[in-house]
């Protein structure tokens, strides 16, 4: 790409203006990007004031501000990753045999960390009777609520929400049912709510990314230059039950035929913390000071 014709601070190409500006957000070196406008054919004087005409600009001022604050978020992320890392937790997802709603919340829930428990189940009476064979066939995956089909109402009795973890309530949130078939996958997605998964027969194995590592998920190890985001592996088995925190990021996938039942109502006065990208009303800024 090449200079516009017309001469004058402005005549760069929009590719160009738009590679220009990106890069200055970034930080890179204004002589950096001056030596490479020359040797893609641009004239070094015609690439200086090209620098100075978008660092003067008032959109180009503004967008700084954003980036500031949002570097300023990132390496608050990076801080609580390192501390998380620190701390040992890194290392795999706790399991316990048992463990009590107050522990379970204390420790897990309101720490935003996961946690798989083996016992909370055990109340079920049909836990590890049922199979793929039991459900319609719905295809490879199957995530559909409960209270949604008439013939699946009778599986709430035998799928009551855990004592003391899980809201009783139905209306505040309906049960999910999670029914994924021997290899099936589920791709890298957002939590939006806190989630209890509770493994009725089959196994699978979740990858779980922690929120502080927002900024990192999406990145392409091989394109970045910061370290790839941390990823956690837990593998879910019959009788168990695992806690996803809201603001993760997790992927699945089916070692064996795959039923679960999944809660978003906790036995908590607020049931649930949702995550929203956006704030639902913004306010203006202040106008500047004449």
């Amino acid at each position: 790409m090449s200079a516009d014709s017309g001469g004058g601070p402005r005549s760069l190409s929009a590719e160009w203006r738009e590679w220009l500006v990106e890069n200055l957000l970034l930080g890179v070196e204004a002589e950096e990007l001056v030596q490479v406008l020359v040797k893609s054919d641009v004239d070094v004087e015609l690439a200086r004031a090209a620098i100075v005409a978008e660092t003067q600009d008032p959109h180009f001022q503004g967008a700084v501000r954003v980036a500031q604050m949002q570097r300023k978020m990132e390496t608050l992320l990076d801080v609580y990753a390192e501390f998380y890392r620190q701390s040992g937790a890194h290392q795999g997802v706790d399991r316990h045999a048992a463990l009590s709603p107050e522990v379970f919340f204390e420790r897990y829930y309101f720490r935003n960390r996961p946690v798989v428990v083996q016992g909370a189940l055990a109340a079920w009476p049909a836990l590890g009777r049922w199979t793929r064979a039991r459900i319609s066939q719905e295809g490879e995956v199957l995530h559909a609520p409960l209270l949604g089909r008439e013939e699946w109402k009778p599986l709430l009795e035998e799928f009551e929400p855990p004592r003391g973890y899980a809201s009783a309530d139905l209306q505040v949130s309906a049960p999910q049912l999670c029914l994924e078939r021997t290899g099936a996958e589920l791709a890298l997605r957002p939590l939006r709510k806190n989630l209890l998964r509770c493994q009725v027969s089959g196994r699978c194995v979740l990858e779980l990314v922690p929120s502080f590592e927002l900024h990192r998920v999406t990145q392409d190890p091989e394109e970045g230059s910061t370290p790839p985001a941390l990823r956690l592996t837990v593998e879910l088995g019959a009788g168990e039950m695992l806690l996803l925190p809201v603001g993760w990021w997790y992927r699945l996938q089916a070692r064996e035929d795959s039923l679960a039942v999944a809660f978003e109502g906790f036995a908590l006065p607020e049931p649930n913390t949702v995550w929203r990208e956006s704030v639902p009303e913004t306010v203006p800024l202040p106008p500047p000071r004449s």
